[in-house]
């Protein structure tokens, strides 16, 4: 089985990318300085954040990247982010880092190249005048997270090739390994146990989701009109297909956690046909180890 003790073994730029698309945020932030020229600072952040159980693998992109910092998020409780504001350190780490790592997803990618020119526009000190204040305004007007639903569909989509360290990374994330109980008439027992592998997005990423059931070789895309998911319920495909991914390409912390806990339930699923009343019992202590955050 997969240890999940040495995060530092998994990361790489695609995978710092695909928790980026993931879970993070490039940020154009204008607010009012008086004493500024223009009375306005503008500062631009690359981030990632997630649940305090995952900080570990916050702290490995920071040492892998050399740059920025891992901070408490103001606003969501237990979530921190890793988060580079340096414009000396977007510079010299994160402008190469996006500029050679096209973005995956079409939201992503557009909000990527609006970033991109205003820190271009940073560097080159026009930011500090009211033309360029002025042309920065305009960007962080158009970033993907002011526009409604019907707009972001309109979005060109990227042609950009997922790689199995993105696609880890982007899991690490987004993804969702989970189980339950639920009630069946035709069952012995009345009940059947649900297993599944899932990963959503928004609408707009609905192309991206059909290329991630083909970098998996399983699964189905679901709710493809609303909010579109590749969700693998087939025990043979975890078994063949899902759970050797993540032995090659871990995911580590809670997603890890779940995964283990997952792989067990199946295991007790192959083993025991049909189910007794005891094998229910024991999935259902597993479920509850999947929600327990204390692990």
């Amino acid at each position: 089985m997969t240890t999940n003790t040495h995060p530092e073994d998994k990361v790489s730029f695609d995978y710092i990318l695909g928790l980026l698309e993931g879970d993070g945020s490039l940020l154009i932030s204008i607010s009012v300085k008086p004493d500024n020229l223009t009375g306005y600072r503008v500062r631009l952040s690359f981030s990632i954040a997630l649940h305090v159980k995952d900080i570990k693998v916050l702290y490995e992109v920071q040492k892998y990247l050399g740059v920025g910092s891992v901070e408490a998020d103001n606003k969501e409780k237990d979530v921190y982010r890793f988060i580079v504001r340096s414009r000396t350190e977007l510079e010299r780490v994160i402008l190469p880092l996006l500029r050679t790592h096209p973005m995956v997803l079409a939201k992503r990618a557009h909000d990527c190249s609006l970033f991109l020119r205003a820190l271009e526009l940073m560097l080159k000190k026009e930011h500090i005048t009211e033309p360029g204040l002025t042309k920065i305004r305009l960007l962080n007007a158009r970033l993907s997270g002011k526009m409604a639903p019907p707009v972001k569909l309109l979005l060109e989509q990227p042609n950009t090739s997922i790689t199995p360290e993105w696609f880890q990374g982007f899991v690490q994330a987004e993804g969702s390994f989970y189980a339950q109980i639920v009630k069946n008439a035709t069952s012995a027992l009345g009940k059947r146990v649900i297993v599944a592998f899932d990963v959503s997005q928004e609408l707009c990423e609905l192309p991206t989701v059909f290329k991630l059931r083909e970098l998996l070789g399983c699964g189905t895309v679901v709710n493809q009109s609303r909010h579109p998911s590749l969700r693998v319920q087939s025990r043979a495909d975890l078994i063949k297909y899902v759970f050797p991914f993540f032995e090659k390409y871990p995911v580590i912390g809670s997603k890890g956690h779940r995964l283990r806990l997952l792989r067990e339930i199946v295991n007790i699923m192959e083993i025991n046909r049909p189910l007794t009343l005891v094998n229910l019992q024991e999935i259902q202590s597993l479920i509850g180890r999947m929600k327990d955050v204390n692990y």
